[in-house]
């Protein structure tokens, strides 16, 4: 992460990074994800923005304003609510904008042109995060939609920050990770992959499917190392990094301590594991988990957007600056989390965890 500073609670924030917020109009995708929620409670009580756009779809018959104000209502909004004395005035800046990413035009032509007017910072965190999609559903979520998203964002003349959300895994089949992007996608990359892809019966793409994703272990990490790609050869000339977290857990303090709401990843597994579930996980015991807290997760998101402008120097505005994200606050190992995890329960887990 270089020098960046970490804006972990209000009260440490780099008034630098205070300030590149104050008044800015941001847009987000993802808002109702994992991390996405934690972003908007983070730039509603520690930053003066302006308004906050959340392109949201429909789902479920739910119309997406109507998906906003559950959404408010969840509990990592709590503190938000009790702390301000008019806490209506704070959530009104959050705006659903109705959105539609299997359409051309994604957004109503006035919605479009109200972003296209007031927009100043993007932050790109929708993706399906299934490890088991079909590489081309997995191709049409992390790739084609943020494209259609970046394309409109090349209309918005007053954007001055865009951080791409990717993950720490979109090269793990290297032994060595650079802050850069990679773009040996194989079969003449992703484009290509789909057009093939569209002459193919469901049993020629299963066949195909393995020797596509080659080292790669899902089309989860692969579809976000296409999203990379596509960024870098596409909107090269946009302020834009890429920002890539590990695995993101519950948080660490703000805006509550242990706050999660999904059973993804390490979360995932303790259940299973507390119910005698799961006797042995493939892995070393002895190396770093690699996972961060989701409030420091959403710190870095942040002051990585503030930290765009200094990254557009002639000799590098080719090439978006790309941010592994890891910290050493969290060096659990895999043996260690499996016996943490066993403790105290009837289960033979922590024996096979080294």
């Amino acid at each position: 992460m270089g020098d960046l500073k970490m804006i972990v609670s209000c009260t440490s924030s780099d008034s630098s990074v205070e300030n590149f917020y104050k008044d800015s109009v941001v847009l987000i995708t993802g808002g109702t994800g994992f991390i996405g929620k934690v972003l908007i409670e983070k730039l509603l009580r520690c930053f003066e923005v302006k308004k906050i756009y959340l392109l949201l779809r429909e789902k479920k018959n739910v119309k997406s304003k109507d998906r906003l104000k559950e959404i408010l209502q969840e509990p990592i909004f709590h503190v938000v609510r009790n702390n301000n004395p008019t806490p209506a005035s704070v959530f009104s800046k959050v705006i659903a904008i109705d959105t539609n990413f299997q359409q051309d035009k994604i957004i109503s032509d006035r919605d479009r042109e109200l972003l296209l007017s007031e927009v100043t910072i993007v932050f790109n965190v929708m993706a399906s995060v299934k490890f088991n999609e079909h590489i081309e559903s997995a191709l049409d979520t992390n790739v084609n939609c943020s494209r259609k998203l970046f394309d409109m964002v090349t209309q918005m003349h007053q954007v001055r920050s865009i951080v791409h959300v990717s993950t720490f895994y979109s090269n793990c089949d290297r032994s060595h990770i650079e802050e850069r992007i990679f773009d040996d996608v194989p079969f003449g990359g992703y484009d290509n992959i789909l057009r093939i892809f569209r002459h193919l019966s469901d049993s020629e793409k299963n066949k195909l499917t393995p020797a596509i994703l080659g080292p790669m272990p899902n089309s989860y990490t692969f579809s976000k190392k296409c999203a990379e790609v596509m960024i870098q050869q596409r909107y090269s000339h946009l302020p834009i990094v890429v920002f890539r977290p590990p695995i993101v857990i519950s948080s660490y303090q703000e805006p509550i301590p242990g706050w999660v709401d999904n059973f993804n990843g390490i979360a995932g597994m303790c259940i299973p594991m507390t119910q005698g579930k799961i006797y042995c996980a493939r892995g070393e015991p002895d190396l770093p988990s690699h996972s961060v807290p989701v409030d420091y997760c959403v710190a870095a998101l942040l002051a990585v957007g503030a930290e765009v402008r200094k990254n557009l120097i002639p000799e590098r505005s080719r090439y978006p600056a790309v941010y592994n994200f890891a910290t050493d606050c969290n060096n659990i190992r895999w043996g260690e989390y499996g016996r943490k995890a066993a403790d105290g329960c009837e289960t033979r887990l922590g024996k096979f965890f080294g």
